[in-house]
């Protein structure tokens, strides 16, 4: 399955790594698909991120889906046509019905859904709590039990009823310090939906094995191809090396 993030040398370069990520024996490794450079005439990230997408989307096979970081939003992945997503989401982040409350007789009708928001905040010393979960579930994994709280057929914060919609799972697993806010629209499992955000993490063994078996961090070069073309290399060489 494709797994697309800016990993922190990336950022510093200015590019995105697009990886299939599968197994050779029993561990997980990442095969890298798309090496994506900012545009000369429009480097902002905003446009990175809109090309990594588009092509992730695009080189997207049947049997995969597209798995991203919490530095993806969600309105990118819906307008950006990704068929198959499985998306981090930020511990603030808000979403809406995919239908209209009740009216309630008096005032304007509403033309917006209730607001949902998955996780709890604080806001100037106030708790401001979750939504309460349409459905729950909870599943065993190497001696702990996992938990997990979904909300179903949802769209946008800034989007009216009948845009396109997506669910939204937050994960409490007992090895992590905070709770995962994840986005999908796949109608999966909540379990699977954990599988498939956990198989986003090779992707980051591609930089290391640049540089820890390379050495590619102590390279220094001045040329404008050149400061693109050694990381690149790098990260394919390592790839092939891993």
């Amino acid at each position: 399955m494709p797994s697309l993030g800016p990993t922190k040398p990336c950022q510093l370069s200015a590019w995105q790594v697009v990886a299939a990520v599968g197994f050779v024996g029993k561990v997980r490794l990442p095969l890298v698909r798309l090496l994506l450079r900012t545009e000369p005439g429009d480097p902002s990230e905003a446009n990175l991120q809109r090309r990594a997408l588009t092509q992730a989307g695009a080189t997207l096979q049947p049997d995969e889906v597209l798995t991203v970081d919490a530095g993806f939003g969600v309105a990118a992945l819906l307008s950006g046509g990704v068929p198959r997503f499985v998306a981090r989401v930020a511990r603030h982040f808000t979403a809406r019905r995919n239908i209209l409350p009740a009216y309630k007789g008096r005032g304007r009708c509403p033309v917006y859904g209730e607001r949902v928001r998955p996780m709890p905040r604080t806001h100037k010393g106030k708790l401001i709590a979750a939504t309460p979960p349409e459905a729950t579930a909870q599943w065993g994994v190497a001696g702990r039990t996992v938990q997990a709280q979904v909300w179903d057929n949802l769209v946008l914060s800034t989007s009216k009823p009948g845009a396109p919609a997506f669910r939204c799972a937050v994960i409490h697993d007992p090895r992590s310090q905070a709770p995962w806010g994840l986005a999908t629209n796949l109608p999966v499992s909540a379990s699977a939906l954990w599988c498939l955000s956990r198989d986003r993490w090779p992707v980051e063994q591609l930089p290391l094995a640049a540089k820890q078996m390379l050495g590619a961090h102590r390279a220094f070069v001045f040329g404008g191809e050149s400061r693109h073309r050694l990381p690149e290399w790098a990260l394919l060489a390592g790839n092939i090396l891993a």
